[in-house]
C-alpha cells in the first residue's frame, strides 16, 4: 500500500468470479427467469451465432463478460436435450444461446431493453483482439474513492470501475 492509501495488484492465475454483494439485492433468478422462459416460449425469433455456450466456460472470457456486463446473471438449462445458456439482467434484458445434440448451429433467443448476447460477441471481440488476456494480465487498484480492475497496467486504457 502506498503512501495516500492506494493498494495495487495482479490477480493469481487462479479461477475468479464475482459474487453479488449483499447490498446490491435486486430480484432473484426465478423471477428473473420465469418471464423471460415465457416470452422465449410464446416464439421470440432466435438467429444464429458464431459463439457456442462453452465460451462462457472459459475462465478468463467469463470474467471479461462480467467486467464489461455487470449485473449480468448466467444460468444453464437443459430441455429435451436441448442445452440453453441464459443471461439475465434485472432490467428486463434477456438471451438465451440454445445449443443442439443433434449439431445443428447454436441459435440465439434475446428480449428486452438490451441485446445481451450482442453485448457478448462485442466483448468476445475485444477479449480475441486483445489476444484472449489470462486472469493474471489483470489487476486491481483500490483507493478511497473507487476499485478499479485495468488490463496489463494500472494506467491502461482498458479499465473498469466496480461497483460497491
Amino acid at each position: 500500500m502506498s503512501e495516500d492509501g492506494t493498494a495495487t495488484g495482479r490477480f493469481l492465475p487462479d479461477t475468479v468470479s464475482f459474487m453479488r454483494s449483499r447490498t446490491e439485492g435486486g430480484p432473484t433468478v426465478g423471477s428473473m427467469m420465469r418471464p423471460t422462459y415465457e416470452a422465449k416460449k410464446a416464439g421470440v425469433p432466435g438467429r444464429a451465432s458464431a459463439l457456442g455456450g462453452d465460451v462462457l466456460g472459459t475462465d478468463s472470457f467469463a470474467w471479461a463478460v462480467q467486467l464489461f456486463m455487470p449485473g449480468v446473471l448466467q444460468v444453464g438449462l437443459t430441455e429435451d436435450g436441448t442445452n440453453g445458456r441464459w443471461l439475465l439482467h434485472p432490467d428486463g434484458s434477456w438471451s438465451c444461446l440454445e445449443t443442439y445434440p443433434d449439431g445443428r448451429d447454436p441459435q440465439v433467443f434475446q428480449g428486452g431493453p438490451r441485446r445481451l448476447w450482442d453485448e457478448v460477441e462485442t466483448v468476445h471481440a475485444w477479449w480475441a483482439k486483445s489476444d484472449r488476456p489470462a486472469l493474471e494480465r489483470y489487476g486491481l487498484t483500490v483507493t478511497r474513492s473507487e476499485q478499479r480492475v485495468w488490463l496489463d497496467t494500472p494506467d491502461a486504457p482498458d479499465s473498469w470501475r466496480l461497483h460497491a
